[in-house]
C-alpha cells in the first residue's frame, strides 16, 4: 500500500481458469485486486481484457466485466434481499439483466445458507453469512472476472467446500469466465496446477 514501492507484476488468466495470487501479509495482495477491479489508480502499467487494453472500457463497462468481492463484506442498509438487489437499482437504466429470485434460491442453497435469511436485516448477519451474500451479489450480476479475496477466511469446513464447488460451477457454466483468488486456504480446490501469480 505504500506509495513508495514499486512492484512489477506480469501475469495472464484464460478462459475458464482461476489464478492464484500467493504473497507473504503485507505484500499487496489486495491491492493488486482493487487495482484490477480500479478501485485504486496505477502510474504505470497495462492490463488487456479480451485483447482489448483496459482504458478503452469505460468504468461502467468495467464495473459490469470485472467484480471485485472483498474479503471485508460490504453490508447495506436492508434485508438480505435488499442487499442483493442494490446493483440491479443502481443501474437499472444501462443493463438488461433480470434480478432471478429463483437463482437467488438456487445460490443460497448451493452456499448452505437458510432461505429464511432473505428477509432478515442484513446488519444482524454473520461475518460468514455476509461473505456470502456478497459473493451471492456479484455472481448474480453475471461478470465475466470475479477478483475474490479470501473467500472461505470465516466459514467452516462444509461451507468452505460449497464455496469452492460453485466457484469451480460458474467457471465451467459459461466461456469467457475466469476467477482471480486470493486465499490462504485452497485445500477445497481441486486443481492440479493452478496459474499462481506471486507479490513479493
Amino acid at each position: 500500500d505504500s506509495p513508495k514501492r514499486n512492484i512489477k507484476l506480469s501475469g495472464s488468466v484464460e478462459s475458464q481458469s482461476f489464478l492464484i495470487v500467493k504473497g507473504l501479509s503485507g505484500s499487496g495482495k489486495t491491492t493488486f485486486l482493487k487495482i484490477l477491479a480500479k478501485l485504486k489508480s496505477v502510474n504505470k502499467g497495462d492490463i488487456y481484457f479480451n485483447d482489448k487494453n483496459w482504458n478503452s472500457y469505460s468504468l461502467f463497462q468495467w464495473r459490469k466485466l470485472v467484480h471485485y468481492v472483498s474479503q471485508k463484506p460490504v453490508i447495506f442498509s436492508g434485508t438480505f434481499l435488499e442487499n442483493l438487489k442494490i446493483p440491479f437499482s443502481i443501474r437499472r437504466n444501462k443493463n438488461k439483466i433480470i434480478f432471478d429470485q429463483t437463482k437467488v434460491l438456487d445460490l443460497m442453497n448451493k452456499l448452505r445458507l437458510s432461505e429464511e435469511l432473505l428477509h432478515n436485516n442484513a446488519k444482524t448477519l454473520s461475518l460468514g453469512e455476509a461473505s456470502r451474500m456478497c459473493l451471492i451479489r456479484s455472481i448474480l450480476y453475471d461478470p465475466s472476472v470475479l477478483l475474490i479475496d479470501e473467500p472461505v477466511a470465516s466459514l467452516d469446513e462444509k461451507a468452505k467446500e460449497a464455496v469452492f464447488a460453485l466457484l469451480s460451477s460458474w467457471l465451467s457454466y459459461q466461456k469467457k469466465r475466469a476467477i482471480i483468488l486470493v486465499s490462504h486456504d485452497l485445500s477445497f480446490l481441486y486443481l492440479e496446477s493452478p496459474s499462481t501469480l506471486y507479490i513479493e
